[in-house]
């Protein structure tokens, strides 16, 4: 708005009044700041994101010790998955920091009291390395969900229930109530299980 306003403030009074050309100039500063900060708070999201999907993978890791071969091989399939998806968020924090390194660079270039020994067209050039990184992201996405996902087995989350069985049993008795008169024992039962399987979901964050 202050750059707008700037702007049409310099072109109604042909650039006579200084004090427009000084919005134009904060305006200007103020965009080239801001702008990047949201690919900031982007890689902040996919870190957070890479280091949950770590926390899963190694977790799954941990579980392929036991069960029958069935469940063993499930639980491959799905840490696997999610080393794809570390993958993919990897590739998409990366394309984050150089969006965000390439716009505060060409903010800085633009500042005529400041002379960066550099390339001038290198901070466009990893603006292009980081759209295309991005653009291989959602293609590797989607090659994850359509073609990995689409064959998952249909009794994966029982394969999966029973490999954490104990952990599920942990969070029953911890969720388990008194049973009382108003509702039935399957309400109460079925009550239970829903704060159970949400626990367990948001705990080893399958969600992700």
């Amino acid at each position: 708005i202050i750059f707008t306003i700037g702007n049409i403030g310099a072109a109604a009074s042909n650039n006579s009044i200084k004090g427009f050309d000084t919005l134009t100039d904060i305006g200007s500063i103020g965009f080239g700041f801001i702008t990047p900060i949201t690919a900031i708070l982007s890689m902040f999201h996919l870190f957070r994101k890479f280091w949950v999907l770590w926390g899963l993978s190694g977790k799954l890791g941990s579980k392929l010790a036991g069960g029958n071969d069935v469940q063993v091989d499930n639980i491959r399939t799905v840490r696997s998955v999610t080393r794809t998806q570390e993958l993919a968020t990897l590739m998409r924090f990366f394309a984050s920091a150089g969006s965000a390194a390439s716009l505060y660079w060409g903010w800085v270039e633009r500042e005529s009291s400041i002379t960066i020994p550099t390339d001038p067209f290198l901070p466009a050039y990893i603006a292009a390395g980081s759209l295309l990184l991005h653009i291989l992201s959602i293609i590797f996405l989607l090659f994850i969900e359509y073609f990995i996902r689409y064959r998952f087995e249909p009794k994966l989350g029982e394969y999966l229930s029973e490999s954490f069985r104990g952990e599920i049993e942990g969070l029953y008795d911890s969720f388990s109530l008194p049973l009382t008169n108003i509702d039935t024992k399957h309400e109460q039962d079925s009550l239970t299980w829903e704060y159970v399987s949400r626990e367990f979901v948001h705990k080893y964050r399958f969600d992700t």
